[in-house]
């Protein structure tokens, strides 16, 4: 061990040095006073090395400002790759986590900091007077394991603890139970005809179930048109495989026709907005629908479903992190089911037929 400390001629200094792999590692230890308390930090310094607690440039992983690396990483990464709305609301969320974590390194972000910051947002009152809902809580804390993940992937930090957080039973569920009533949807799509790709978008998730940037990331190789489906990267990473009914079909057919060339069904697949405030908002604001936004319609696609198909049918179009089974790999006759209720939905109200209760 004694090659690797070495004390400053001009200051006084001891320093661990030592190249391992043709990776050079240096680390100042202003704590010590003698040679063999530089010794002991050299030997804590060369674990953490073994343990990959050091990147790939030699400095130790963690050491990057929290704030810092907030403004001058993560959020320039997010704003490219969310939507304008949701930028605005992961800012709001960084200032909340700065404010709390400065001063501190990535390192020092750890599980049991993390778990003070969520007792902290806990007790905090909101401008209306009420502490936030445990929903709203780990809205927060999913964005602070994005910074961190992304800290991990840069080579910035070796683990991210946010992963080892734990939330009790209901604790995050979400009281929000709006849904697009058939009226409603008939009062709105006329208002939606000047706003064209909305108004595909809005058809597609409506007999799809899938997400917004789900819906706004589709590309002309995710569709099948002979079988009828289309594959496409879920929430969480999962590859999903979902039949698509009639309606689904035009709507990206029409999309299409007007993208020959670059394959993508939408123009702008990460700023386009389609919630609240954009478009689809302005249209229902027009037809007099008042409190939904666009997340709502796959709401409504589950309710409807659930009127028609057993419970396990339900699941599985919906891809909900409980499914047992994989969602990249459905069973035949699964898959034969979800086709028969999807196209139900294409039917006129009308005609629908009551297929199998939820309990059956």
């Amino acid at each position: 061990m004694a090659g690797n400390v070495y004390q400053r001629p001009d200051t006084g200094t001891w320093e661990f040095r030592k190249t391992i792999r043709g990776r050079r590692y240096y680390e100042s230890i202003p704590e010590a006073r003698t040679k063999p308390q530089a010794e002991v930090a050299a030997a804590r310094i060369l674990l953490r090395i073994y343990e990959g607690k050091y990147g790939r440039e030699g400095g130790e992983l963690g050491a990057d400002d929290f704030a810092d690396f907030a403004e001058r990483v993560y959020l320039p990464h997010a704003k490219d790759h969310v939507a304008v709305a949701t930028y605005s609301q992961i800012r709001g969320r960084i200032e909340r986590l700065k404010a709390f974590f400065k001063g501190r390194t990535l390192g020092e972000v750890t599980i049991i900091e993390i778990e003070k910051y969520r007792r902290r947002r806990y007790s905090q009152h909101t401008r209306r007077g009420r502490p936030p809902k445990g929903v709203t809580v780990k809205a927060d804390l999913v964005t602070l394991s994005a910074l961190l993940g992304l800290a991990v992937d840069a080579g910035r930090l070796a683990t991210n603890p946010c992963r080892k957080l734990k939330w009790k039973k209901g604790e995050t569920d979400s009281s929000r139970d709006r849904i697009l009533s058939d009226e409603e949807e008939a009062a709105v799509m006329p208002h939606l005809s000047r706003f064209f790709e909305v108004k595909q978008a809005v058809r597609i998730a409506l007999n799809t179930g899938m997400r917004e940037m789900e819906v706004l990331r589709l590309h002309e190789r995710d569709f099948d048109f002979a079988a009828r489906t289309v594959s496409f990267i879920a929430k969480g990473g999962k590859q999903r495989l979902l039949p698509l009914n009639e309606e689904a079909l035009a709507a990206a057919g029409e999309l299409l026709a007007c993208r020959p060339l670059s394959g993508h069904l939408f123009r702008n697949r990460s700023r386009y907005q389609l919630s609240t405030w954009g478009p689809f908002g302005q249209a229902c604001r027009e037809a007099g629908v008042e409190g939904l936004v666009f997340h709502d319609l796959r709401r409504t696609f589950s309710a409807r479903v659930q009127r028609l198909a057993r419970a396990f049918v339900v699941r599985d179009l919906m891809g909900h992190s409980d499914v047992k089974t994989t969602n990249d790999h459905y069973a035949p006759e699964s898959l034969a089911e979800m086709r028969r209720v999807l196209e139900s939905l294409s039917l006129p109200a009308a005609k629908v037929v009551q297929m199998r209760s939820q309990a059956g």
